[in-house]
């Protein structure tokens, strides 16, 4: 079961793909399951429709989720700015970022967003490292 729906400030509406307003007024997809989608709004109070805006976020740092990924699915994680700094942890399907998950940023996690932390050392990189908003 889905709904489709937009995306109003930063309450999410859940569905297999929704659309969300990036930072240059235009529409990226994000997919997710519904009932997880609930599931961290329940327990997490966000929805996890924010990926798809932390993915948009120029200086966001990411690093491949060794951990969890798997032959069939590699997973991503992803610290970034979406009204919060907050973590993500995502997979691409084709061109369409499927969310797993959306949590505020820990202590350490905010370190190595702001530049407090070595990024290499845990494998991470910055997405953008000439560090504008023209990409």
């Amino acid at each position: 079961m889905s709904c489709l729906g937009r995306i109003s400030g930063i309450l999410g509406v859940c569905d297999s793909i929704v659309p969300v307003w990036n930072r240059y007024n235009n529409f990226m997809d994000v997919q997710f399951d519904s009932e997880k989608n609930q599931t961290n709004i329940n327990l997490r109070r966000l929805p996890l429709s924010l990926g798809g805006l932390v993915l948009d976020d120029s200086q966001r740092i990411e690093r491949h989720d060794v951990e969890h990924s798997t032959p069939e699915e590699d997973r991503w994680q992803t610290i970034g700015l979406a009204g919060k700094l907050l973590f993500v942890v995502y997979m691409e399907y084709g061109e369409v970022p499927h969310i797993i998950s959306v949590r505020l940023a820990d202590t350490e996690e905010r370190r190595l967003y702001y530049g407090n932390s070595n990024l290499q050392a845990g494998g991470w990189y910055r997405v953008n490292p000439g560090g504008t908003d023209n990409d």
